[in-house]
């Protein structure tokens, strides 16, 4: 087992940081990781099966980094959904108050960590680049905002407790058809600038078929690109 806890921001690791079987990065100051940095995490891969503390810890302080991917070679087990490897806003009190995670993403990334607790999600990429998810039901509680590029929920992933949704103009929201059922299931409240995607196939995402959906000008032309009930 090994840990890693920076206390300071503007740390010199552009290349981020990767947390391997057992691995803990704690971040106790805002912006430890510089934007540049991508946080690599090992996949769900079945030799992973007693490994049980693999964690990001935010420490109650928002980050803003470039995204969040799996470490080199790591192979992922498509049949597999355990919580064994997790970002979380902090511990005790802090994991309470939460934090938000904005992702600046400078390439296309798969994040299969359990993203838990109250962690809000922001993506906000500099060009038409994809932040996926995989194999977790991230019951975090915070919101979601996709500034640009795309937020995909892909396989057997879901976001069952996050309340709200912001999809900002030139920003994609997809659920992939093999995502889990009820990807959104908890939320109330989306609003459309952009494009929400639901493949064909996907099984529901919202709780009872539906959801309040919103949809700004800028987003009517892009219409819904599946049947939502």
């Amino acid at each position: 087992d090994s840990e890693v806890v920076l206390y300071a921001s503007g740390n010199a690791i552009s290349d981020g940081v990767s947390v391997g079987y057992k691995g803990k990065v704690h971040l106790y100051a805002e912006n430890a990781v510089p934007a540049s940095g991508v946080v690599a995490m090992m996949g769900g891969s079945a030799s992973s099966a007693s490994d049980t503390s693999c964690m990001v810890n935010l420490g109650g302080f928002d980050q803003t980094m470039n995204c969040l991917d799996l470490c080199p070679e790591t192979k992922i087990n498509s049949t597999e959904q355990r919580s064994v490897r997790s970002i979380v806003p902090g511990e005790g009190n802090t994991a309470l108050a939460g934090a938000t995670l904005t992702l600046k993403g400078t390439r296309d990334a798969l994040c299969a960590a359990h993203v838990r607790d109250a962690v809000s999600l922001v993506w906000d990429p500099v060009g038409a680049f994809t932040q996926a998810f995989s194999n977790q039901v991230n019951d975090t509680c915070g919101t979601i905002s996709v500034k640009g590029g795309t937020f995909l929920i892909g396989c057997k992933a879901s976001f069952p407790n996050v309340p709200s949704v912001v999809i900002s103009a030139n920003a994609t929201l997809g659920i992939a058809a093999d995502a889990a059922a009820g990807a959104l299931a908890g939320v109330s409240d989306i609003r459309i600038a952009g494009r929400l995607e639901i493949a064909s196939g996907a099984p529901g995402p919202f709780a009872d078929g539906h959801a309040v959906l919103q949809i700004a000008d800028g987003g009517r032309d892009a219409g819904l690109q599946h049947q939502l009930s």
